[in-house]
């Protein structure tokens, strides 16, 4: 409550269940399952919930697998009960991530097996039957919960907002951003063709855009190349001109690698053998490519995806900005999610974004990025091949991208999360 904002006498904590987790009911068992564990603490969680009261309350509202016994007690009381739906339907996830094991068996992982799904499978499925309202990130939710025979016509589609300030300044402020994000105008800062470096470049582009004042010129060394140094310019109210407006040292710029970044659980519900054989496939060519995110895959596949990529590994929440300011693009390739968060982040940061039907989220084919099949390999390499061959298509795309983001807002999302549980 106290990072939200939220006021401190309408949290409740479950300090009994916190104490189970160390010496009680709910500590892990040796040898049980990750979900079958999920399953008994959610039970425990919804007892204690049940054991406090509703109070004055009209309502309410549990997540997916979590909220069972709170409906339960909920609907034997008369009141309004709202199921949010975080992810596909899980008979549904666990149809496509057994297919994924099969297919790719030296990269799967215990976790990723499903033979345990099934316990928290059905309390989901009862949940359904119990919701008056199931709220849903994406279509692609409400179409999985329809695939599996649930009650699709419960379902409302809310896309998630996002705080576009936490996403471009990372929890570090204004001045670390401007350190570090946009740093995609690279190039030597020797004198180009036409006279000049690039500062003074930019600081044309700045008096002939109207722009003067807003952008803050920043070099510093580079230390992923040999000697070269970044001239990033920075927007502090937002403006990012195009690369190729540069005129002759734009054409250097251009020349030089694009950027590709996975964000995500490094396992096989992200799609991540598809972007191995994308990066693959694209041997050669100047992209450069960035993982970031923990791993759940076998050492022998994380080997291999280091032969193509910067792997990072995981990173806390503050730093992910860094990242992103440092991309081109955001590649998900994903099997299946709810609504994917990066893909909002992503289009925040004003980046392009290649990912799947199946990731849920709001990004527009060809428009802010591209949708490509699940387990297309060949197709995602060709949408990353496109955006190196088109730094100008990068530019559209980056722009929509900040655009579209602007359209999913914390207040729009609030709004139709009050819409969707009212009607």
């Amino acid at each position: 409550g106290r990072r939200t904002g939220l006021p401190p006498g309408k949290v409740r904590g479950m300090l009994e269940l916190t104490i189970s987790d160390w010496i009680g009911a709910t500590r892990r068992r040796r040898g049980e399952s990750n979900i079958a564990h999920w399953v008994r603490r959610n039970r425990r969680f919804g007892e204690l919930v049940v054991a406090k009261g509703f109070k004055c309350a009209d309502s309410v509202y549990v997540f997916n697998g979590a909220g069972l016994e709170i409906l339960q007690s909920g609907k034997r009381q008369g009141l309004l009960c709202v199921v949010d739906q975080t992810s596909a339907a899980m008979r549904w996830d666990a149809k496509l991530l057994k297919e994924e094991a099969e297919r790719w068996p030296d990269w799967a992982t215990p976790e990723d097996s499903v033979d345990s799904w099934e316990a928290m499978a059905a309390r989901e499925e009862e949940e359904w039957r119990l919701a008056d309202r199931i709220i849903c990130g994406s279509q692609y939710v409400v179409d999985s919960v329809r695939a599996v025979g649930g009650p699709a016509e419960k379902c409302r589609v809310v896309p998630y907002g996002h705080s576009a300030e936490r996403i471009a300044h990372g929890g570090e402020g204004e001045a670390r951003m401007a350190q570090s994000a946009e740093r995609k105008a690279h190039g030597a800062r020797e004198e180009t063709a036409e006279g000049g470096n690039l500062e003074e470049k930019a600081e044309t582009l700045r008096l002939r855009s109207g722009q003067a004042g807003n952008l803050k010129p920043e070099i510093e060394k580079d230390q992923r190349t040999d000697g070269r140094y970044d001239c990033a310019l920075a927007p502090v109210s937002g403006f990012r001109p195009a690369l190729r407006s540069l005129g002759e040292a734009g054409s250097q710029v251009l020349s030089l690698p694009l950027r590709a970044l996975f964000v995500g659980t490094l396992c096989l519900r992200k799609g991540l053998p598809y972007l191995y054989e994308a990066m693959k496939r694209l041997k050669g060519a100047p992209i450069e490519f960035r993982i970031v995110g923990p791993s759940q895959t076998t050492a022998e596949c994380l080997g291999r995806l280091r032969e193509y990529a910067d792997v990072a590994g995981p990173v806390v929440r503050s730093v992910l900005a860094e990242h992103y300011a440092w991309a081109d693009v955001l590649v998900l390739p994903t099997v299946s999610e709810g609504s994917a968060n990066v893909c909002n982040e992503a289009l925040a940061a004003g980046l392009p974004v290649i990912t799947t039907p199946n990731a849920g989220s709001v990004v527009r084919d060809g428009t802010d990025g591209f949708i490509v099949p699940i387990r297309a390999g060949e197709a995602i390499a060709g949408k990353i091949d496109a955006l190196a061959s088109d730094r100008g298509l990068v530019e559209r795309m980056s722009e929509n991208a900040r655009q579209r983001a602007g359209q999913y807002s914390m207040a729009r999302y609030r709004q139709g999360l009050t819409g969707a549980i009212g009607g």
